[in-house]
């Protein structure tokens, strides 16, 4: 059964000098290090991103970013799957290690959004939905208001779950909002998408994390 024995993370912030690659590779150091492993004991890799591609045009980010951290003649897969590109690098590289094709696999998420002068990507052309308006936050403040309708959820409550995530983020000294907010303060927020502020909608910001992922014969002399 896989483990993870190993966890990396960047900062996670508007960061305009830096790449989608510095800041997969930071990630991937920093969990490398964790792990007590070096890059010639990877045995395969997966690297998600949701945006990257189509910003910057190459598909290969994935490649260029296990090379800068040394991981050679492996297999690198680059995972696209939008919001759920990280997670669904780690089930990859979960069931790599479960079948017992790899021993050792690592996995990096990045994101470069904050690209000043080149907005993100008008996918109206093909996208039906898109044409429509429903996109973010549009989309979810209809699903919103959709529970709202189904469940008689009230407006507090989902501001509820917003100073749940700020008290979170609080403790977390990489996170974009560290200042915790009342629920009167989210409420207060300008509108964005009815029944959702400014401070429910995500924000853009660049920043990388890695997970190292291990067989229970290799995990079993890393537990602490």
């Amino acid at each position: 059964m896989a483990a993870i024995i190993g966890i990396g993370i960047t900062r996670f912030a508007p960061q305009l000098d830096r790449t989608i690659v510095s800041l997969a590779m930071e990630a991937g150091r920093a969990a490398l290090k964790d792990a007590e492993l070096r890059p010639a004991d990877i045995d395969c890799g997966f690297f998600a991103n949701a945006l990257g591609g189509r910003l910057f045009g190459d598909s290969t980010i994935g490649q260029v970013a296990f090379a800068g951290l040394g991981c050679e003649r492996i297999a690198v897969v680059n995972v696209e799957n939008a919001c759920t590109s990280g997670s669904s690098a780690f089930y990859l590289a979960r069931l790599a290690v479960d079948s017992g094709e790899a021993d050792v696999a690592l996995v990096l998420g990045s994101e470069k959004m904050c690209v000043p002068g080149l907005g993100l990507i008008d996918s109206g052309r093909s996208d039906v939905a898109t044409q429509l308006g429903l996109v973010a936050p549009a989309s979810f403040a209809l699903r919103a208001r959709r529970y709202q309708h189904e469940f008689g959820a009230t407006a507090e409550q989902f501001a509820a779950v917003t100073c749940k995530s700020r008290g979170h983020a609080a403790l977390n000294p990489l996170a974009l909002f560290r200042d915790p907010l009342t629920p009167a303060q989210v409420l207060a927020s300008p509108m964005v998408a009815s029944p959702l502020t400014r401070s429910q909608c995500c924000p853009v910001a660049d920043g990388a994390a890695a997970v190292v992922l291990a067989c229970d014969r290799i995990a079993r002399g890393r537990r602490r």
